[in-house]
């Protein structure tokens, strides 16, 4: 009978060492969401620029806002170039907040707060 009580036990620590080792990745995990979705906007704006040469529309803008919200992010703001020229810099910054829950040593969450800046930059050359 005490086997199984061993059984449990080691369960319970394989589960604990788990949650507590994953901790460290969520803030990189965020970030790489958010570099993903941020570089599917920019690489749009660079293969764009040569066909009708105007950057984020307004539309794509409040796209990205809801893709950026509906991920969990807080926008806090989205600069997109607009009106490009051939050989105009063709930029896109983004600012979020990301709030997450982080377990502490004595099995008690601390909200920590993550700011991430996307700052991209490239010439409207074409393809």
């Amino acid at each position: 009978m005490a086997d199984w009580i061993w059984g449990l036990l080691l369960i319970f620590l394989i589960v604990a060492v788990g949650i507590v080792c994953s901790q460290p990745l969520f803030p990189i995990l965020h970030r790489m969401s958010f570099d993903r979705i941020c570089d599917n906007y920019f690489d749009s704006m660079v293969r764009n620029a040569s066909i009708d040469c105007i950057g984020l529309t307004d539309d794509q803008i409040a796209a990205l806002n809801s893709e950026l919200v509906s991920s969990g992010f807080t926008v806090d703001s989205i600069n997109a170039s607009r009106d490009v020229n051939w050989g105009d810099d063709i930029r896109l910054n983004v600012v979020v907040t990301r709030v997450y829950r982080e377990l502490k040593g004595n099995f008690t969450y601390d909200t920590k707060t993550l700011t991430m800046t996307y700052n991209e930059q490239s010439k409207a050359l074409g393809i």
